[in-house]
């Protein structure tokens, strides 16, 4: 999947968001308290893996597929939070069990581990990557330098009755 440097950028900084969240919530859910050992193990793990995960699967695009069932319009606030709730389903259930078997050990014990932290990683995910797809638009546009103001649209083909004045 070819990506543009505004999606990079854009990735990056969603799963930076993503991960700094999930890293405390998740052992917060798990274990009731959070080490800066804890956190920067898991961090380092998760970063890269989550980041290399959204690249090749295209969760994003099946999010926006979903939304467009709905017949909600691309890039609106309605799109966008039904688009981020499957990806955060998604993206939230592979992190969580990654996160709860480095951290657990896989075992018999870890289906109940994982289950139970579950809905706080799906909520954290979910409320992280509203926040960071809508900070993360305009920090990245402010990057690439691109204008504020509205989205280029496909030019419109002109009314008949413009098209006899020409």
């Amino acid at each position: 999947m070819k990506m543009s440097k505004f999606d990079i950028i854009l990735t990056l900084w969603i799963s930076l968001i993503i991960n700094i969240v999930l890293g405390v919530a998740l052992p917060l859910a798990a274990i009731g308290f959070i080490t800066w050992h804890i956190f920067r193990v898991g961090f380092a793990i998760a970063f890269p893996v989550s980041t290399i995960f959204v690249i090749v699967v295209p969760i994003t695009k099946w999010g926006d597929n979903f939304a467009a069932l709905f017949k909600l319009k691309p890039h609106t606030v309605p799109q966008q939070l039904v688009s981020t709730f499957i990806v955060a389903l998604l993206f939230s259930l592979f992190m969580s069990a990654l996160m709860m078997a480095i951290n657990a050990g896989i075992g018999p014990h870890l289906f109940g581990a994982w289950l139970s932290v579950y809905p706080y990683a799906f909520i954290s995910v979910y409320v992280s990557a509203l926040v960071s797809i809508w900070t993360g638009i305009p920090l990245t546009m402010k990057i690439l330098h691109i204008p504020k103001g509205p989205h280029p649209q496909p030019e419109q083909a002109p009314e008949p009755e413009q098209e006899k004045e020409r």
